[in-house]
C-alpha cells in the first residue's frame, strides 16, 4: 500500500471514524464552524469572528492508529474528514474551514525523529507489528540516510539517535527488538535522533563500531521484523551507578539515581539530572552509565546552538547517554535499560566529567570484552556489545 499512497494525487482520509462504520461526513448538525457578533460601546462599533477551534489532525482517531501513518507522511496532499469539518494538509502546509488560509509549515516526511514521535503515540493490534507498519515509511528514506537500516535506527549517526527516551514504558510479552531499539517497548518515544555535526561544541564519548553491529531479520525482509540485534560500542570510559530512593512513602518521585566510585562509596547523587528508564531496575541493583556524546544547547536542553552561533550566558553543554545492565550471559554484553541527559549547571557537568576522568577508564576495563589501543588513538578505549 506504501506505493499507492506515494502514487496518489490526494488521499481522502476517514480522519474523525472511530470505525469502518461512521464514513465521512461527521461534523454534528449543530456544530457551529464561526459566527459574528457585533458591539456597539461608546458610539463604536466592533464585529468580532468567533469560531471554533477546529480538531486537530494529530488528535484525531485515525491518527491514533499506527498502520495509517504512512498514508498521511506518503501521500502528497490529503484531505481529513474530522468531527468540526474538513482539513487540508500538503507537503507545504495545512488549512480548515475555520481557517481556509494556508499556513505554512513542513510536515515531518524527513524528520526521523518526529515520524518516531508520532509513530509511537499510535497503537497497534499486534504489537509484533511494530517494525512491519511503519516499513513503507522507512523505504523512500533510504537515499537520506546512507549506511543502512538496524531495527528502526539508521547507521549514519547511530550514536545520536541511541539516547531515546520513552513516556511511560511498557515492554512487551514477547522479543520484538534488541533493547537498544525504540521497537523493543510500547509508549510514545521522543529524542531519536540529534544533527551532532551542525552543533556547537560537539564532542563523542563512544562511536559505533558498524562492522561488528547489525541485527537478525525474521525473513527476507530488512525492514520488518527481527529476532536478534547486537551493537558494539567502543569506548572511553564507563561510570558505575545505582538507583536509589530517599522516600520509600513516595516511590518515583524521589528516585535519584547516584554515580558510584569503583570501591561502591558513593560519589554524587543526580539531583536536578534527567533520565528516562525503557525497563524495570530495582533500587540498588548496579547500572553502567555510558555518555555517548555532549553539544552546545539552551538552558532548557531543548534548543541545539548550531556552528557559528553567538555565544550567550542561557546556552551550556548537554552531554546524552545510555543507562545499561550487565546481561550475565557473557563479559562485556549488556542491555539499555534507559538513558540520562545532563543539561544543568556547569559545576553539575564538571563533577560528572571528572568522574569519568578518575574512574571511567577503571570500570570499563573490569567490565569490557576487550581493551583497545592503537598509533592513532594512544589512550586505551574499551569495548563492549549491547543487544
Amino acid at each position: 500500500m506504501a506505493s499507492v499512497y506515494r502514487g496518489a494525487v490526494i488521499n481522502i482520509s476517514a480522519a474523525g471514524a472511530r470505525n469502518g462504520t461512521e464514513g465521512l461526513f461527521l461534523t454534528p448538525s449543530t456544530f457551529v464552524t464561526k459566527f459574528q457578533i457585533t458591539i456597539t460601546q461608546r458610539g463604536f462599533k466592533e464585529i468580532w469572528t468567533i469560531s471554533n477551534p477546529p480538531e486537530s489532525i494529530s488528535d484525531t482517531p485515525l491518527a491514533k492508529r499506527a498502520w495509517a501513518l504512512q498514508e498521511r507522511l506518503l501521500a502528497p496532499r490529503s484531505i481529513h474528514f474530522t468531527r468540526t469539518g474538513l482539513a487540508w494538509e500538503c507537503k507545504t502546509g495545512t488549512a480548515t474551514e475555520t481557517s481556509p488560509q494556508l499556513v505554512e509549515c513542513k510536515f515531518p516526511t524527513t524528520n526521523w525523529h518526529e515520524i518516531i514521535n508520532l509513530y509511537t503515540k499510535a497503537q497497534l493490534t499486534h504489537t509484533s507489528d511494530k517494525l512491519v507498519a511503519i516499513s513503507g515509511i522507512v523505504r523512500p528514506l533510504q537515499d537520506q540516510h546512507t549506511g543502512g537500516y538496524l531495527a528502526g535506527l539508521w547507521r549514519n549517526g547511530l550514536e545520536t539517535q541511541l539516547p531515546w527516551r520513552c513516556v511511560d514504558f511498557q515492554t512487551p510479552g514477547a522479543y520484538r527488538a534488541p533493547s537498544w531499539s525504540w521497537a523493543a517497548v510500547d509508549g510514545e518515544v521522543r529524542d531519536v535522533g540529534w544533527d551532532v555535526r551542525r552543533m556547537h561544541d560537539s564532542c563523542y564519548y563512544a562511536v559505533v563500531d558498524h562492522s561488528r553491529s547489525g541485527v537478525t531479520p525474521k525473513g527476507v525482509d530488512e525492514f520488518g521484523e527481527v529476532v536478534d540485534g547486537v551493537l558494539t560500542v567502543v569506548c572511553r570510559g564507563l561510570l558505575l551507578g545505582r538507583f536509589h530512593t530517599l522516600d520509600t512513602s513516595s516511590p518515583g518521585t524521589n528516585r535519584r539515581l547516584r554515580i558510584l566510585s569503583t570501591d561502591r562509596g558513593v560519589l554524587k547523587e543526580y539531583y536536578g539530572y534527567n533520565y528516562a528508564l525503557s525497563s524495570h531496575i530495582d533500587d540498588e541493583v548496579d547500572v553502567a552509565l555510558l555518555p555517548l556524546f555532549s553539544y552546545k544547547t539552551d538552558i532548557s536542553g531543548r534548543v541545539e546552538v548550531e556552528v557559528g552561533d553567538g555565544e550567550d550566558e542561557s546556552f551550556c553543554t548537554c552531554i546524552r547517554g545510555l543507562i545499561l545492565q550487565g546481561t550475565n550471559a557473557e563479559t562485556g554484553e549488556f542491555k539499555r535499560v534507559g538513558s540520562f541527559w545532563i543539561v544543568s549547571l556547569k559545576t553539575h557537568q564538571d563533577i560528572f566529567l571528572d568522574a569519568l576522568d578518575r574512574y571511567g577508564a577503571e570500570t570499563a576495563r573490569k567490565v569490557c570484552k576487550e581493551v583497545v589501543q592503537e598509533v592513532t588513538h594512544p589512550t586505551e578505549r574499551f569495548v563492549i556489545t549491547i543487544r
